[in-house]
C-alpha cells in the first residue's frame, strides 16, 4: 500500500475573543511596547514639557521682560496718583535743594494729568502777565499743557503749547517735557536696552525689586517720533552723551512705583549742579476726572513763552539772587 506524507498544518488563526468575558488575549511582546517602555516615553515628555516651561518663565522673569510688563501693567490700571520731586545737588553756597514738589493724578487711558506744584525757595518770584510764583495747576491732556497760578485765580489759564495736528500726532506720546509723569512713562515703553537689576528694596511699606536702564535717547526718540523732541532735548541737557540712567522699582503685582533720574549740568556758567525728578506712583485705578481748560478761561496765548516752568530756569534765577554766584 502507498505511503502519503501527511499535509502541513495550518497555522493557528487568531483567537477569537472569549464568548463569556469579550475580552481580548494581552498583545504579544513583539505586538505592543512594553508597560515600562510606556512609563519611558511619558516619563520623557513630562521632562521635556517641564524644560519648556523652565525656558518659558526664565524668559518671563527677565529684567527687560519685567519692565516692559510693569508699563504695561500700570497703563492697563487706568489712573495713579502721582508725586513729583525735583532736587539739585551741590548748588552753590546753598547745598541741595528741592526745587518743587508736585502731586496730583494720571489718566492713562485720557493721556492727561492734573498736578499741584510748589516752588520752594522761590516763592516771589514774577511771571510775566500772572504775577508771583506760589502754588500752581499744571494740566496735560493728550500732547497739549496749560498752567493756573493760584495767586491770581481771575486771570485763568495760560495754554502753554499749541493746538495739536491730529495727522501728526504721534499716540505713543503723551505730552511735552518732563514737567509730564506720563512723557517719562511712554519713554520707558520705548526703552530695547537691557536693565540691571540692583536688588530688592522696601517703599513705604511695598516690597519692590530695583532696576536701573540706560535709555538711549537717540533710540527711543526716534521710535517716539518728533513730537517727543523737546522731551528727548530736555533730557540731554542732563547726559549730553544721550544715555540717561533710569531707576525703577516694580513691586510684586508688576506696577511702577518709582522713577528715578538725574543729571549733571552747566547753568549758564553760573555753577555745575546734580539736577534730579523723582516719581512715585500710588493708588492705581483710582477714579479721577481731568479735562482741558474751556478755551474761554485761557488767558492771551502771547505768554506761550513761559514754556513749561522748567525747573531748571528756576534754578539760574535762584543762584542769581545767591551771593557770591
Amino acid at each position: 500500500m502507498a505511503h502519503h506524507d501527511d499535509p502541513p498544518a495550518e497555522p493557528d488563526a487568531p483567537s477569537a475573543p472569549d464568548a463569556e468575558s469579550g475580552a481580548s488575549p494581552a498583545p504579544t511582546a513583539e505586538g505592543a511596547p512594553s508597560r515600562a517602555r510606556i512609563w519611558a516615553i511619558a516619563g520623557g515628555a513630562v521632562a521635556a514639557l517641564a524644560a519648556i516651561a523652565v525656558v518659558v518663565v526664565l524668559v518671563l522673569d527677565t529684567p527687560g521682560a519685567r519692565l516692559a510688563r510693569a508699563v504695561e501693567t500700570t497703563l492697563d490700571a487706568g489712573s495713579a496718583g502721582v508725586t513729583v520731586t525735583g532736587t539739585a545737588s551741590d548748588v552753590p553756597v546753598v547745598g541741595d535743594v528741592q526745587l518743587s514738589v508736585a502731586e496730583g493724578e494720571l489718566d492713562f487711558e485720557a493721556e492727561a494729568a492734573r498736578l499741584e506744584r510748589e516752588v520752594p525757595f522761590l516763592d516771589g518770584l514774577p511771571i510775566p502777565g500772572l504775577g508771583e510764583v506760589g502754588l500752581v495747576e499744571l494740566v496735560f491732556v493728550e500732547d497739549r499743557a496749560w498752567l493756573r497760578a493760584p495767586v491770581d485765580l481771575d486771570r485763568g489759564w495760560v495754554r502753554l503749547t499749541g493746538e495739536p495736528d491730529p495727522d501728526e500726532r504721534d499716540p505713543a506720546t503723551t505730552g511735552p517735557g518732563v514737567a509730564n509723569p506720563l512723557a517719562i512713562v511712554s519713554l520707558l515703553r520705548a526703552v530695547e536696552t537691557t536693565p540691571e537689576e540692583l536688588g530688592d528694596e522696601v517703599l513705604d511699606g511695598v516690597a519692590t525689586t530695583r532696576y536701573r536702564v540706560e535709555v538711549d535717547l537717540d533710540a527711543v526718540g526716534a521710535q517716539l517720533g518728533e513730537e517727543s523732541a523737546d522731551l528727548i532735548a530736555a533730557l540731554r541737557r542732563l547726559h549730553p552723551d544721550g544715555q540717561l540712567p533710569v531707576d525703577v522699582w516694580i513691586d510684586d503685582e508688576d506696577l511702577l512705583r518709582r522713577i528715578d533720574y538725574e543729571g549733571l549740568v552747566d547753568l549758564a556758567g553760573l555753577a555745575e549742579v546734580r539736577l534730579g525728578t523723582t516719581i512715585e506712583l500710588e493708588d492705581f485705578g483710582m477714579p479721577v476726572e481731568i479735562t482741558a481748560p474751556d478755551a474761554e478761561a485761557e488767558l492771551d496765548p502771547s505768554l506761550d513763552a513761559l514754556g513749561e516752568l522748567d525747573p531748571l530756569g528756576w534754578l539760574e534765577e535762584l543762584l542769581e539772587r545767591v551771593p557770591g554766584t
